[in-house]
């Protein structure tokens, strides 16, 4: 009966101890997933590029002439939902500033060609 519980400890112990590696392990991949991703950057900075293009043609030609109204609702309907999580988690400063921005310049554009530059 002893021998039994000795074996049944020992595995135990060893059994914890592959769990804090495996641990080690999951931190590591955390980690991984958490740097900064070159096509997820280089998508970023494109997304910037076109959002200030949009502002731009908008504010120097003060006018909506060839934006869809529709279109940019459908985009901001979408960004609203893929960033629902911005609400509840915060992964990283980089990413839940993007997401924001996203946001907010997904309404700021569809305010302009609504109310501000009404066609």
């Amino acid at each position: 009966f002893l021998e039994s519980v000795c074996v049944c400890k020992r595995d135990i112990v060893e059994s914890s101890c592959r769990r804090r590696e495996k641990g080690g392990d999951k931190a590591k991949e955390r980690r991984e997933r958490a740097r900064m991703n070159f096509f997820r950057l280089t998508g970023d900075m494109l997304h910037l590029l076109s959002i200030f293009l949009i502002l731009w043609k908008i504010l120097s030609t003060r006018g909506c002439g060839g934006l869809s109204f529709k279109s940019q609702l459908l985009y901001a309907i979408v960004f609203s939902t893929r960033y629902l999580d911005l609400y509840l988690t915060m992964r990283s400063a980089y990413l839940t500033t993007m997401k924001a921005f996203f946001l907010l310049s997904s309404y700021y554009i569809l305010y302009l060609i609504r109310v501000r530059f009404r066609a």
